[in-house]
């Protein structure tokens, strides 16, 4: 049978805007033929309903459940990084996968689309496919979406490797390599793909749909399941007609209840409807709601379902949430995305989706997590401006500071620094230790912490650097970039103790002992040693 032939046929049998057709919710591409008859051979469970993943998803909790965790990954930012020698990352805003999985995946759909489509795809059929159009050099240029049910792994008959058997809509069929498919798979038994969850939860996902039906049913029949209407003697056809068209005409619907009822011919009405209460139909609607989320691992509250859930327990049921529900998804989404788009030449850029945004707390929450990892270091005011979206301060924020006076993280212990291994040059003697040595002390005390400092964050440099071999001249030339680096917040420094020193050494002092200080505060071993020399230099010995 063609594809054309069938969906005539199916037409014909069931209109396409009929009560019959099982896609009388949402149709949202052509009728395929293939998906149609499948619904009618899809066997009912002992609830009395089919259960596939297209109407699974007119489920309210399903929905919710599949709607949560696919939107919550793509609306995440999929960051793609680059694996420094140091051990640190480097994030690659300019990549082309980064525009592909943030921006625009094809020329037809925006990357949210993308990625939510993928996502509903893996999380009721089990397994999300895309097709990957790559450019001359071989790099991914595109993505499109194929839906699961026109895609099928398969192994080659000749030699056995992996491919991805698809049919199209105009109904041609094609084999496409496994390099040339995304395939997110959720959970499964052997690892080439992963089981149906609307297949595994069908018999609870059946039983909401019976419920819901029997709801609607209850409420449709003028809240009344059913009744006896008893009449004397035999009817013939055509009363029997009319007065069965003239009952329901009255008194069905929830718009025509509470009208009396008027017999005729000795007609009498008896009701035998039970109560929905006694049936727990609102328990048992309620008692499912927690039964299909737990086969999502989503918590309830997460779907709007607040029964349990309160002020102290809903934020952990959000942490949770992340790292139990979505921190796997990102994982399957990550790896097949590194393997597949990125070249294996570039081992050291890897991909990332940014879910810490999910599990941020308040404001007042933030503010403390934030005020304590600065007062201890591990933030800087920089980092925290990146964490709340905004712009950066320049290079004055990336300083980071520990608690008691703000101190710079490179002046912390600069009264104990001590002379590198190995370094043979001679300590200066101290200054005298009469009256007359007070200036000398002053401004040496003054010089050593801006000397400290910054002496303090060149050997940090190069202590990072040096964790990985490289040629001396790269050394140099590393060197030479920090110090130009540095040089404008060194002269910010310098200049108001130079113009200090100046007036107290002499007015021919200050130029050149800017300059000195330049030189003198990159790479001295003793900063106290180093400035209570450097001072020397300059005043007179009557000064010292």
């Amino acid at each position: 049978m063609t594809d054309d032939l069938g969906i005539e046929l199916w037409d014909a049998i069931f209109p396409p805007e009929g009560v019959l057709s099982p896609y009388n919710a949402a149709q949202t591409e052509p009728r395929d033929p293939r998906r149609l008859f499948r619904y009618w051979l899809t066997p009912s469970n002992p609830a009395g309903v089919r259960v596939t993943p297209e109407n699974a998803l007119q489920v309210s909790v399903v929905w919710a459940c599949v709607d949560v965790i696919s939107k919550s990954i793509a609306a995440s930012e999929w960051n793609v990084f680059e694996r420094l020698k140091s051990g640190n990352r480097r994030l690659l805003l300019d990549d082309p996968l980064y525009y592909l999985l943030n921006v625009r995946p094809n020329e037809d759909m925006t990357a949210i689309s993308f990625r939510e489509a993928l996502g509903i795809m893996a999380l009721t059929w089990g397994n999300g496919y895309a097709e990957i159009a790559r450019d001359l050099s071989g790099r991914a240029a595109a993505l499109y979406p194929i839906t699961s049910d026109k895609c099928e792994p398969r192994r080659d008959p000749e030699d056995g490797r992996l491919i991805y058997h698809v049919w199209n809509d105009d109904g041609s069929e094609v084999d496409l390599e496994k390099e040339d498919v995304l395939h997110v798979k959720g959970p499964g038994i052997n690892g080439l793909m992963g089981d149906n969850m609307i297949a595994k939860a069908s018999l609870s996902i059946g039983l909401t749909m019976a419920l819901e039906r029997f709801a609607a049913t209850y409420f449709g029949n003028n809240t009344q399941i059913g009744g006896v209407l008893t009449v004397p003697g035999v009817l013939d056809d055509k009363p029997y007609a009319r007065l069965v068209e003239s009952f329901e005409a009255r008194h069905r619907g929830p718009n025509k209840s509470h009208r009396p009822f008027i017999a005729e011919g000795g007609a009498t009405f008896a009701q035998t409807t039970p109560d929905a209460d006694k049936s727990q139909v609102i328990s048992s609607r309620q008692n499912q709601v927690e039964e299909i989320c737990r086969w999502f691992g989503v918590p309830p509250h997460k779907v709007a379902h607040l029964l349990r859930s309160t002020n102290n327990n809903i934020e952990q049921q959000g942490i949770e949430f992340t790292r139990d529900a979505l921190k796997p998804w990102c994982k399957r989404n990550e790896q097949e995305v590194d393997f597949k788009l990125l070249s294996a030449r570039g081992k050291s850029r890897f991909t990332r989706i940014d879910i810490e945004w999910l599990s941020q707390g308040d404001a007042t929450a933030r503010s403390t997590y934030y005020s304590t990892m600065r007062n201890i270091g591990v933030y800087s005011a920089n980092d925290i401006l990146k964490l709340e979206g905004r712009d950066t301060i320049g290079s004055e924020g990336d300083i980071r500071v520990v608690n008691s006076a703000n101190i710079p993280l490179e002046e912390v212990g600069s009264n104990w620094l001590v002379a590198n291994p190995g370094d043979d040059t001679e300590t200066p003697a101290p200054a005298s230790s009469d009256g007359g040595d007070t200036l000398n002390r002053a401004w040496s005390s003054c010089f050593a912490q801006v000397f400290s400092r910054f002496a303090g964050r060149l050997r940090n440099r190069m202590a990072d650097y040096d964790k990985v071999r490289h040629a001396e001249s790269e050394r140099e030339e590393y060197l030479r970039n920090f110090k130009m680096e540095q040089t404008r917040l060194l002269h910010e420094a310098l200049v108001k103790p130079c113009e200090g020193f100046s007036a107290c050494a002499g007015t021919e002092t200050f130029s050149l002992a800017l300059a000195q200080g330049q030189a003198v505060a990159f790479g001295c071993a003793q900063p106290e040693a180093a400035a209570q020399q450097f001072v020397n230099q300059f005043l007179k010995p009557s000064q010292r």
